[in-house]
């Protein structure tokens, strides 16, 4: 279950579907008496909805909102039918655990952050990529590995959101030494949420950069937990007659966390 925006995703992850239904795995499962289905269905739904609660209701042709009570989705959702909801991460990395153990997977990262996790690196970097990783490994060494270093060098850095964009930024000098893990990040005062690194060098508007955050988010809300409803005005009164096109001079560039 995908979000609508992805449209191409979408197609492309039915095609490989498509792809599999001849393979030889397949065919010894249905030999056993295993059947299988995998689709690909779009919902149409706010970012901040596509979550559990708003891809089960999604999955019965309602609104795909946040829901305050966690839905029955083991008795009706998809179809009419039984429904767990689990992310694509999770799938993945099932089959490895039950044929090499517990033990095994746990054996990556350091105590309280066991496991490997799928990073993501974008901004300016010289390599963008997805990229699965040992838990705990640092942030420096992530990027200059996987993702070619910062555009310009280290020292051209001027802060990285560390978990995806609803994460606080990172400046430089705490970039150099953090551990990509949960304990680690949350005692910088941000978090490791998706893995999901925005590299920003100094050519960046740090400010401009947020407001463009704030915005996309404002757009994105489902507004109807209270929260939600609150942030969203909010976002709405801060930016408002401002455009992330508006000059700015570049002495009010600026980084904090």
């Amino acid at each position: 279950m995908l979000a609508g925006a992805v449209h191409d995703d979408a197609q492309h992850l039915q095609a490989a579907i498509e792809s599999l239904r001849g393979r030889p795995d397949r065919q010894e499962c249905l030999r056993l008496g295993y059947t299988t289905t995998s689709t690909c269905t779009a919902v149409q739904a706010p970012i901040s909805a596509a979550r559990r609660p708003g891809c089960s209701k999604a999955s019965k042709a309602k609104k795909a909102s946040r829901a305050s009570s966690r839905p029955s989705r083991r008795l009706s959702a998809f179809y009419g039918c039984p429904t767990t909801v689990n992310n694509v991460e999770t799938i993945a990395t099932a089959p490895a655990i039950l044929k090499r153990g517990a033990a095994w997977f746990a054996g990556f990262g350091r105590p309280r952050n066991t496991g490997t996790k799928i990073f993501c690196i974008s901004g300016h970097v010289e390599q963008p990529c997805n990229v699965e990783e040992e838990m705990g490994i640092p942030m420096r060494e992530l990027i200059e590995r996987h993702a070619g270093g910062v555009r310009g060098g280290w020292d051209n850095l001027l802060a990285v959101i560390p978990g995806g964009s609803s994460t606080p930024c990172l400046p430089a000098t705490i970039c150099d030494k953090v551990l990509m893990d949960f304990d680690s990040l949350v005692a910088e005062k941000s978090g490791l949420g998706t893995a999901a690194l925005i590299v920003m060098d100094k050519s960046t508007d740090i400010v401009r950069a947020i407001a463009r955050l704030s915005q996309f988010y404002k757009h994105e809300s489902c507004a109807s937990a209270p929260r939600a409803a609150r942030g969203s005005a909010g976002c709405g009164g801060s930016w408002s007659g401002w455009s992330p096109a508006t000059p700015r001079s570049p002495s009010s560039t600026c980084c904090t966390t």
